[in-house]
């Protein structure tokens, strides 16, 4: 009965989340036929497993069991200090956000919105906001952000002039540039010198569209 609860659970937060079954398995490393046996009652998930989903969703292990309604992995009132202490412990240190597709570190390039896989952003700072990832396709903020590296973004409509952004331009175009605000509109700067600026009026902003779709947090580049 407990295999079927902490599975129902489970489909739950897949729905909630539009992530399918598939994409937990990228993500954490546990098998899909794992999590067909899981489904059909014949497997009982070990706890390290059913830690890694609860990690991956950001969820309470607790309430992927189904003992808390709570999806927060952090209780919201504290009895005592060495409850306090205990359920910090039991945190998840990380959470899981997909990567949602490719973007350019320059122009006329379309972002793709599949998901790529899933990388681990820690638990402090994604608690500030929501977050996706996406993979950098250009070169015009190399030497800072080099082609083929991850950008761990937060979901924020608006930023500070010097901030790297990701920024979307008529609807389907999205590019990844150090903003700089002006009294007339914004520009959009890269850091390699062999793409110019690109200034947007705030005409312009409105008619195009122009939007910032969220702020660079953390560049991830592997060797």
């Amino acid at each position: 009965m407990e295999v079927v609860m902490y599975y129902e659970n489970f489909e739950k937060l897949c729905k909630e989340r539009g992530i399918r079954p598939v994409d937990v398995s990228r993500g954490t490393g546990i098998s899909t036929s794992t999590l067909t046996s899981w489904k059909k009652g014949a497997y009982t998930p070990k706890s390290d497993k059913l830690a890694m989903i609860a990690a991956f969703f950001g969820v309470s292990l607790d309430y992927l069991m189904g003992t808390s309604p709570s999806q927060s992995p952090k209780s919201p009132e504290w009895q005592d200090e060495d409850e306090f202490i205990s359920e910090l412990d039991d945190r998840p240190d990380s959470v899981w956000v997909p990567i949602v597709g490719q973007v350019a570190a320059g122009f006329r390039k379309v972002m793709n919105e599949e998901i790529l896989g899933f990388e681990p952003v820690d638990y402090d700072l994604a608690e500030s906001g929501r977050f996706f990832a996406l993979r950098i396709a250009g070169d015009s903020m190399e030497p800072e952000i080099k082609k083929g590296s991850t950008a761990i973004v937060r979901c924020q409509q608006d930023a500070d002039s010097g901030d790297v952004c990701i920024v979307a331009i008529n609807g389907d175009e999205a590019t990844c540039k150090r903003i700089q605000k002006t009294d007339g509109g914004i520009m959009l700067v890269s850091t390699n010198p062999a793409y110019p600026p690109r200034y947007f009026s705030a005409k312009d902003m409105k008619e195009e569209p122009v939007t910032i779709i969220g702020r660079v947090m953390e560049i991830r580049t592997r060797f």
